[in-house]
């Protein structure tokens, strides 16, 4: 089993209810090819629920997890599509509301399943979580933080952290991060 980190896209500070993505590197074709998606999302008007639809290639994605901030609208979501052909695709993100949207992206392979051993989501502003992994597993994780500052890790291997935007006055920052147990 081996999760690998691929890239980081943003649309920018382009507010929309439909993001497509083109062109995104998807690494090396494999049977047994797990894309996993650490989305990011700050909303431009109040009412957002989340993700309404993904693709990833083509492929329906299934959201594992996800988190939505209503007092600041920051949302963070990890999502899988089993895509085991072509190097590069698409990904279409839709949302009920316009936002300005990011993803990372990374590429799995001979994981037992796409469904995840655990999960967990905590919308505190000092998050502290615990997580039981299994030895040889790989933990994928996102967050997105809507204020001045940045995104501190630790425990695992930063992948990125980039500003997303700035909306409403506040810096939006996104980070993701990956570790093998």
């Amino acid at each position: 089993m081996a999760v690998g980190f691929l890239q980081y896209t943003s649309d920018g500070e382009t507010s929309a209810t439909t993001h497509t993505f083109t062109s995104i590197n998807f690494g090396a074709a494999s049977a047994d090819r797990i894309l996993i998606a650490t989305v990011h999302c700050e909303e431009q008007a109040a009412g957002l629920t989340g993700i309404t639809a993904a693709t990833i290639g083509g492929v329906t994605a299934t959201v594992h997890v996800s988190a939505l901030d209503t007092d600041n609208g920051d949302f963070a979501a990890v999502m899988t599509a089993a895509v085991p052909t072509g190097t590069s695709g698409t990904i279409v993100i839709t949302t009920n509301k316009n936002v300005t949207c990011a993803f990372g992206l990374f590429l799995a392979t001979g994981l037992a399943s796409e469904t995840p051993y655990a999960t967990t989501s905590d919308l505190d502003d000092i998050v502290s979580m615990t997580l039981n992994i299994p030895n040889a597993g790989d933990l994928v994780a996102c967050t997105s933080h809507a204020a001045t500052g940045g995104i501190t890790v630790v425990g695992v291997s930063e992948e990125y952290d980039l500003l997303l935007a700035t909306i409403k006055g506040e810096q939006v920052s996104t980070v993701a991060a990956r570790r093998r147990a």
